[in-house]
């Protein structure tokens, strides 16, 4: 998953997520999916929208939000203005948002509401899932003295796993140079974390958010104010 920002948009592919399933439930025959009455409306988590063109589908998912006029229904009475005088509506419509939570192209999700996509795909689940294959990786594991602190420090913080997520994928624990580098900087720009002879890491919950940064290659150095700062993304330039 490709993060710009904590407050930009997210692109992840599609295979990475449960999608697929939703898809397939959406492109059976109109048919067979048809609302009756709105009571099949009720307690809805969300809406698509699909948009076809030259062959190609746009998905476009929303989260439904208290304020939605079905969810609502029952608690108050639809009335219109005519005439200077207020007149009961009978017709119980819903309202579309203007905004979307994420749209699906193909194999590419564009995320505009990290929370909402989290929910509505279980994507919290996935950052889990892959946290704990992650514990199990060898190579990973060999970084540390004991993983536990940081087993702890992430927990159920979908923000940390979100990290752990991006830390697996960039996989710079996995680059023998990359790591001797970062001993080297350490020592020389004082960061203050910790290696044992063997040059593993002991993790300690004071230095926990330096070594999430430095595996995410986040801490970077400005040539311009000769200053380091921790980035919320990195682009190559």
């Amino acid at each position: 998953m490709i993060q710009q920002n904590e407050v930009s948009c997210l692109h992840v592919g599609t295979d990475e997520t449960c999608f697929a399933d939703l898809a397939a439930l959406v492109d059976e025959p109109a048919e067979e999916q048809r609302i009756r009455n709105d009571r099949d409306l009720a307690n809805l988590a969300g809406y698509l929208i699909h948009l076809r063109s030259d062959g190609r589908t746009l998905y476009c998912v929303k989260q439904v939000t208290n304020d939605w006029k079905t969810k609502k229904a029952r608690s108050v009475i639809n009335v219109v203005l005519r005439a200077h005088q207020l007149d009961l509506v009978d017709d119980r419509s819903f309202t579309i948002a203007r905004t979307l939570d994420f749209v699906v192209l193909e194999n590419d999700l564009l995320i505009l509401n990290k929370k909402a996509f989290e929910t509505l795909l279980s994507y919290k689940l996935e950052y889990a899932n892959s946290f704990s294959a992650l514990q199990g990786d060898n190579v990973f594991a060999r970084q540390f003295t004991s993983m536990q602190p940081l087993i702890e420090h992430v927990g159920t913080n979908t923000m940390h796993l979100r990290r752990m997520a991006v830390i697996q994928q960039k996989a710079h624990y996995a680059d023998p140079a990359y790591m001797a580098r970062l001993r080297d900087i350490n020592t020389q720009e004082g960061w203050n974390l910790q290696f044992d002879a063997a040059g593993r890491i002991v993790a300690t919950e004071e230095t926990m958010k330096v070594i999430m940064q430095v595996l995410l290659n986040h801490r970077l150095y400005s040539r311009l104010s000769l200053t380091t700062f921790d980035v919320p993304s990195t682009s190559a330039v």
